[in-house]
């Protein structure tokens, strides 16, 4: 048997996906679901850098902020210096506590050329230290003087304020300009923090859209088919084999299907043909029925046939048992036959002998007339031919031989 050809909707294909192997089709989810994570992964990291590179320079910026604040703050504790000097008893006291305020400002000094700015910040910056120095430099020389002459030094106090006013311009410009740096910096990173977030959510969604997506093909791919083959399992189970899977992938579920439908054809074949021969055995039962029949009253007919055969046989044997006797008393009588028939031959001869004997007799006494009157002897038999054979009378349809009659001789 072949498969049937198939119709116009089996040779159209399901699609590419469907076509493939289910391994090969859990290995491009597997796939998906790896690449939705990772692109995940890469825009978090490159969120999590924006974030990192906006918040380390809002960090350099607040440290070069505070750092310009207690430079501030240090060149007020130095034109109070200036003026500690003029009210000290011992005034020359004061360059001590001077040097220790001018360290302090020159390490911090130190310290925010480490900090790395970048732009406007680090230009501040920069002037700042030059502009610093000068007023350090400027209220050591006053806080001098004022040690030697302090008389003369208290006329001058206003030049306090003058060493002073070269440093609070760069200061006041520096914390200015980072403060609207970090305000800068403040909203980049804000900006960065809210991108990444933004792509981090589209990358989830996209991952877990695709995932989705994947994951409801290749489900439908396999459970759809999987649903048609029951459904005509079913069918076949409760006896009608004309419902067809309709599965047209060439994955394992769709070859599974297609070995399905040309079971079910090649079975419905099978079906028809064991219908049509079990039409044909009916239709020959039918007449094997009437042929029983008819052998039936055969074999009454020729039962009684044999009743009868088996009496004639019967007597048949009964007729032959007495034929069978009756050959073996033939066969008795016939050697007696035989003997009596020697003895009668040689009796003849004698009688021939006497009666050619007799012959000549006569022709030597001459005329016959003379012996007309006379009436010959008869001859006398031997005294066993007197009288047939004692045995059972025997009649002339069973015994072929008669016994021999007794006769007379002739008269001459």
């Amino acid at each position: 048997m072949h498969a049937p050809p198939s119709s116009p909707v089996d040779r159209r294909r399901a699609g590419w996906f469907a076509d493939r192997r289910l391994a090969t089709k859990f290995g491009i989810l597997i796939a998906v679901v790896v690449t939705a994570f990772a692109g995940l992964l890469s825009a978090v990291l490159v969120g999590n850098a924006s974030v990192r590179d906006a918040n380390t320079e809002l960090a350099h910026l607040n440290a070069a902020e505070k750092l310009v604040l207690q430079l501030d703050t240090r060149a007020s504790e130095l034109k109070v210096d200036g003026f500690k000097t003029l009210v000290r008893v011992d005034p020359e006291a004061q360059l001590a506590e001077l040097a220790e305020d001018i360290a302090t400002p020159e390490a911090m000094l130190d310290e925010l050329a480490t900090v790395p700015l970048t732009g406007r910040a680090a230009d501040s910056v920069a002037g700042l230290a030059d502009s610093f120095g000068a007023y350090t430099t400027a209220i050591t020389a006053w806080v001098e003087l004022a040690v030697a002459d302090p008389a003369a030094m208290r006329g001058r106090w206003e030049e306090i304020q003058a060493a002073n006013d070269l440093s609070d311009g760069a200061v006041s410009e520096a914390k200015d300009v980072l403060a609207a740096e970090s305000d800068a910096a403040q909203g980049r990173l804000d900006d960065a923090l809210a991108q990444a977030a933004t792509v981090s959510i589209v990358a989830a969604a996209a991952g877990i859209l695709l995932i989705i997506g994947l994951s409801v093909l290749t489900m439908r791919s396999v459970t759809r088919p999987v649903e048609r083959v029951k459904r005509s399992l079913e069918a076949l189970a409760e006896g009608d084999m004309t419902v067809p899977t309709g599965v047209r992938s060439a994955d394992e579920v769709g070859r599974m299907a297609a070995a399905l439908d040309t079971a079910r054809v090649n079975l419905r074949e099978v079906l028809g043909s064991v219908a049509a021969s079990a039409d044909a055995v009916a239709a020959s039962s039918e007449e094997l029925s009437a042929s029983s029949a008819q052998i039936s009253a055969s074999a009454e007919e020729t039962s009684a046939q044999s009743g009868v055969v088996s009496g004639a046989a019967e007597e048949v044997s009964r007729s032959v048992s007495t034929v069978a006797a009756g050959a073996e008393q033939m066969g008795a009588s016939i050697r007696e036959i035989a003997s009596n028939a020697a003895e009668a031959s040689e009796v003849a001869a004698r009688a021939v002998t006497a009666a050619e004997t007799t012959t000549a007799t006569v022709a030597k006494l001459g005329s016959p007339r003379r012996w007309r009157s006379r009436r010959p002897r008869p001859t006398r038999w031997p005294g066993r031919c007197r009288r047939p054979p004692v045995g059972p009378r025997r009649s002339r349809r069973t015994s072929p031989v008669s016994p021999p009659r007794r006769t007379r001789p002739r008269r001459r």
